[in-house]
């Protein structure tokens, strides 16, 4: 939804979920580990690689588009805040949030209208994710796509990289736009833009079939809130769970 409202704005690229921190990760592990690499001075290979990969996310995208900034979305890119940070003298990093329930009840949602197919999730032969609360709990633990985003949000506030970043939450967003886009821009260092709400056209793409039963990147072209009803479909006992287990999360965002 935020790359769509942010490809309004003819300044700015904006990709679907992006595979360019990957190649840099695996280059990475290459650099670390190469013998012919860490023959030569320790200093200047540092250097060396910094600029390999800082020129090489541009000519990544030379031919992929003209426009003055790229908005390049990967869940990943927080964690590896300090990797990014070694690149770019001040990377900007934007992170959308959402009251828990309202997550959990869209996955558990998207498990029951799609009766059709194998989730891969439950198992009730061994009685696993058997249960609304059951599958509440492993949402959070081991399965995508809120696990490992979840933990490493853990850890980005734990390190203290939460404080770079900039944090928006999804009913901020719909409640009042205008104010949370003005606060972007300003974060971003660059000039501001009036976005059309009640028009936003899908130009970012994903093959949500990679992502099973719960891959859903359609938007809806025009601004809203969207209530997923929590109570009715987890139930007071998985609301409770949620409270409990993750109060760290309440707490830093607000809700």
């Amino acid at each position: 939804l935020l790359q769509n409202i942010f490809a309004q704005n003819k300044d700015f690229y904006c990709t679907p979920t992006s595979g360019i921190l990957d190649l840099l990760l695996q280059s990475r592990q290459n650099f670390t580990h190469n013998p012919t690499i860490a023959a030569q001075d320790e200093s200047q290979m540092k250097e060396a690689f910094r600029l390999y990969c800082n020129r090489g996310i541009k000519g990544y995208f030379e031919p992929l588009t003209d426009r003055k900034y790229v908005i390049d979305k990967n869940r990943g890119w927080g964690i590896n805040y300090n990797f990014a940070e070694y690149i770019f003298e001040k990377p900007k990093m934007i992170a959308m949030v959402r009251d828990l329930p309202q997550i959990v009840a869209s996955l558990e949602l998207k498990y029951r209208n799609s009766p059709h197919k194998d989730p891969g999730i439950v198992n009730h032969d061994e009685f696993v994710n058997t249960t609304t609360l059951k599958r509440v709990s492993q949402f959070y633990t081991t399965m995508s796509p809120l696990a490992g985003p979840l933990e490493n949000l853990h850890d980005i506030i734990q390190q203290g990289i939460s404080d770079k970043m900039l944090f928006i939450r999804y009913e901020d967003l719909c409640s009042d736009p205008n104010v949370v886009m003005d606060k972007v821009y300003d974060f971003l260092e660059v000039p501001r833009y009036k976005h059309d709400f009640e028009h936003i056209k899908q130009s970012t793409k994903e093959n949500d079939t990679i992502h099973g039963i719960f891959g859903d990147h359609t938007i809806r072209n025009t601004l809203g809130y969207k209530d997923n009803n929590p109570l009715e479909v987890l139930g007071q006992e998985s609301l409770d769970f949620l409270r409990e287990q993750y109060d760290w999360y309440y707490k830093t965002t607000g809700y």
